[in-house]
């Protein structure tokens, strides 16, 4: 079971305002909960790069998992096969709290789950399920602690988004000029902030993230699949 007291206090909090669902809400506060309990370190995007390795045999293995719950071999996820096949991924869990977490992952609103969508189901799990978490395979845990641990870094003002300001900042290095840092912050904000809200969700951070590093080691014979992306 996802934990409540995480559900109810997001619910209630006035992050859940920039949530779409329940699980939405709770996956904000705990990630703003995480960043007040970590201790103040700085982190640069040119360091987050040297951990795409260990990340993608993270999300390597999620496409393994993804691949076990698409049936039909469509290369997308609908309701039907999520629901009746997500126990194979440990979520064993009641049709509504199943369809919550397939909204959950559903980003882009299509009533299918994508291959880079699929890794925000297992976001969900070791986010808000721990005694599920603790199950997962080592290669995805890493991976998601990375990213968690670069979201909350980067996340300066603790609010469960990234602002424009604040992705400028992590990108900042002693080499870069400021005015070659902003452009180059600007078009990233604007790759990683999909639905235009000028935030950058940690969703949209953690797919942003999957999508650069499979383009960089994903196998060649492996083909994109997901219909946002091209």
């Amino acid at each position: 079971m996802l934990n409540k007291y995480k559900v109810r206090s997001a619910i209630m909090g006035c992050s859940a305002s920039r949530a779409s669902n329940p699980i939405d809400a709770a996956l904000i506060a705990a990630l703003i909960e995480a960043r007040k309990n970590r201790q103040s370190h700085g982190l640069t995007f040119n360091e987050l790069l040297l951990k795409f390795p260990k990340m993608a045999a993270g999300f390597k293995k999620v496409r393994k998992y993804f691949n076990m719950l698409d049936l039909n071999g469509d290369h997308v996820i609908d309701m039907r096969e999520f629901t009746t096949q997500a126990h194979k991924i440990g979520l064993d869990m009641k049709p509504e709290d199943l369809k919550n977490v397939f909204d959950a992952a559903d980003i882009d609103h299509s009533m299918e789950i994508d291959v880079f969508e699929f890794v925000l189901v297992f976001v969900v799990i070791h986010l808000l399920s721990p005694e599920r978490a603790v199950a997962l395979p080592e290669e995805i845990q890493t991976t998601l602690e990375i990213v968690e641990d670069a979201f909350c870094c980067f996340d300066a003002s603790a609010d469960g988004y990234l602002e424009k300001e604040e992705v400028q900042n992590a990108l900042c290095t002693a080499t870069t000029p400021g005015r070659a840092t902003k452009a180059l912050s600007d078009k990233l904000f604007a790759q990683l902030d999909f639905d235009g809200s000028g935030g950058i969700s940690f969703k949209e951070f953690l797919i942003g993230l999957e999508k650069m590093v499979m383009e960089e080691y994903e196998d060649p014979d492996e083909v994109c699949s997901c219909s946002c992306c091209c």
